[in-house]
């Protein structure tokens, strides 16, 4: 009777334990099927919230004029990252989050945010607000993607180097520069190329601080590399090489914006300029030891500025002048242009 008894109660115990273990498992199978049936639902969804939100972002970001100016270019997924190396409008930045998004109606969202016009951006831009209200100049580094750096740095070795086609000289005409050498660049080379390229990262730059943001206007009005003022190459490598305190000779009407681009530097050169405050008459004195792959953006008759005298070291640099489109020379500006022509020529006239 007690065997059976336990018997009984030995089973009894056992086929509760079978039921709870099925249970579960069909539990689990069922919460693993909802979950494989709900989850690609979510996902998307998920997706399409985070989309959207991330373009609404970029508008904000727009209208606040809070700059996304860097992306790396090395793969399209990493578009949105910060990079030494590069940057890019905010209408090329927002463009790939749109793509990314499948936003194939993009432009139209974009228009009926902020008219019918990409100037808006120029017209908040930080950089452009920075510029301004120092009195025209803007220094900046990280300017040129990791390509055009390599291509600029390339061709100016094969240009000026050993066995190239142009000839380094003094810097003779010059009233401000000291011990200074230099050369014109063939307005045909790959450097000049770069540099004029509308889609360049100098170009876009420069049209983003002082290009046009009128609507309304008429013509172009976009700032372009001048044709008439050469691209020119500038060395600092003997001792006391520098610049005095000076503003820039205005050339065309409007008025030019030159642009110093750090090509390289291992130099203890001291760039200085005089930081006006906007409605004041103050100014504020900044000095810079100019990296490589920077540029230096200076509103013709604007900011006094000066390079301290070199003592050891190199600095490499391009000047350059951007112009608005269809802006005029000013009658006897050559003068002011031509500070490696006179000895150039004499060399020639020697080989003759």
């Amino acid at each position: 009777m007690k065997e059976g008894m336990v018997s009984c109660q030995v089973s009894t115990a056992v086929v509760p334990l079978r039921h709870q273990s099925r249970h579960r498992t069909l539990q689990g199978l069922l919460r693993l099927l909802l979950l494989l049936l709900i989850t690609p639902n979510l996902i998307q969804r998920a997706v399409a919230l985070i989309q959207s939100r991330v373009v609404e972002a970029c508008f904000a970001v727009n209208a606040c004029a809070t700059s996304v100016a860097r992306y790396a270019t090395a793969s399209p997924s990493v578009s949105w990252q910060r990079s030494v190396w590069s940057r890019t409008s905010a209408r090329e930045s927002i463009t790939h989050v749109a793509a990314a998004a499948h936003d194939d109606d993009f432009d139209n969202t974009i228009n009926q945010h902020y008219g019918h016009s990409w100037k808006c951006y120029a017209q908040y831009s930080p950089l452009r607000n920075q510029y301004e209200k120092s009195g025209g100049i803007l220094y900046r580094q990280s300017v040129l993607t990791q390509e055009e750096y390599y291509s600029i740095r390339q061709e100016l070795d094969m240009l000026i180097g050993k066995g190239g086609s142009v000839k380094v000289e003094d810097e003779i005409t010059s009233s401000v520069a000291r011990n200074r050498l230099g050369a014109r660049l063939p307005p045909d080379c790959k450097i000049v190329r770069i540099l004029s390229n509308p889609n360049g990262s100098v170009a876009r730059l420069v049209n983003e601080v002082e290009g046009n943001t009128s609507s309304g206007s008429t013509g172009s009005n976009e700032m372009v590399l001048s044709k008439h003022v050469p691209v020119e190459v500038r060395i600092y490598e003997k001792s006391g090489a520098g610049m005095e305190w000076h503003s820039d000779d205005i050339l065309f009407d409007p008025a030019q914006v030159e642009v110093v681009l750090t090509v390289e530097n291992s130099s203890d050169c001291v760039t200085m300029w005089e930081d006006v405050i906007k409605g004041s008459d103050t100014a504020k004195r900044v000095e810079v030891e100019t990296c490589e792959n920077s540029a230096i953006l200076i509103k013709a008759g604007g900011a006094r500025h000066r390079v301290a005298p070199l003592r050891n070291g190199r600095r490499v640099i391009l000047k350059f002048v951007f112009i608005k489109d269809g802006a005029t020379f000013i009658v006897g500006a050559e003068k002011h242009i031509n500070q490696f022509a006179a000895s150039r020529t004499k060399k020639r006239g020697k080989k003759k």
